[in-house]
């Protein structure tokens, strides 16, 4: 009885340790995407070209405009939030690096956008 149970105890403090050596990695491994992704952004950002109609209609509408594309920026954001925060458990984690960079991506737009009108 005491082998089985020295048994049964060494085998859940390796289990212990092999979740926890698993764990480190995948924040190890979330962490570095998530930089990657952010520091792009502002580069994908920059370098999508606008249409030539979006820009004439950015110019012409003034201030409508302006509030126009904070309020579309605003319910896209939200739907994204909104979908990533339905996936469950763990990989629900995953879900906050597209989030993160899309939003992150949508605010740039909206900067630059509001920038031009």
């Amino acid at each position: 009885m005491k082998a089985l149970f020295s048994k049964l105890t060494s085998f859940i403090s390796d289990s212990k340790e092999t979740i926890q050596e698993k764990g480190e990695e995948a924040k190890v491994k979330l962490q570095n995407e998530l930089t990657s992704k952010v520091n792009n952004v502002f580069d994908d950002v920059l370098n999508e070209p606008m249409p030539d109609e979006d820009l004439e209609a950015l110019l012409d509408k003034g201030r409508e405009g302006s509030d126009r594309l904070i309020t579309k920026a605003a319910n896209t954001n939200a739907l994204i939030s909104g979908g990533c925060a339905l996936v469950p458990g763990p990989y629900g984690l995953l879900a906050v690096v597209p989030e993160i960079y899309l939003v992150t991506k949508n605010q740039m737009n909206l900067i630059r956008d509001l920038g031009i009108v």
